[in-house]
């Protein structure tokens, strides 16, 4: 089991790294939303700063989503990395509460999540100082 726990924090260590050995952003921190686009008939919506519309992601793989500055849900997350370009990080986050799985990209201070692929919606947030 030890080993185990050892090759895992070997693996997230190393995952976090790019080629030329710069760490990635985190995602442990409050994200505002600052744009909706996708969908069967191609929206694009942009939102203010301030608009209150947050995910907040912990360290303990917990989360909560503020609508309007209101929780509207919590509870955990996990991410599983496949990918990387030009110093994004991509793959997918599962929520729990509610139940759903969506494709997932960080990039400096710019999570998005969705996709438009298939007329789905994506969303990008823009981490809060």
């Amino acid at each position: 089991m030890k080993r185990a726990l050892l090759v895992l924090a070997v693996v997230c260590v190393f995952s976090a790294c790019t080629k030329n050995g710069a760490g990635n952003a985190s995602i442990f921190g409050r994200y505002e939303l600052r744009a909706s686009y996708g969908g069967l008939s191609y929206f694009h919506q942009t939102f203010p700063a301030g608009n209150g519309n947050i995910f907040q992601f912990k360290s303990d793989s917990t989360y909560v989503r503020y609508a309007n500055g209101t929780i509207a849900e919590s509870g955990n997350y996990h991410i599983k990395i496949t990918g990387t370009d030009n110093g994004a990080r991509y793959g997918t986050i599962t929520f729990n509460e509610p139940v759903y799985l969506d494709n997932f990209r960080i990039k400096a201070d710019t999570i998005t999540i969705g996709t438009t692929a298939a007329d789905g919606i994506a969303s990008d947030y823009a981490k809060l100082k």
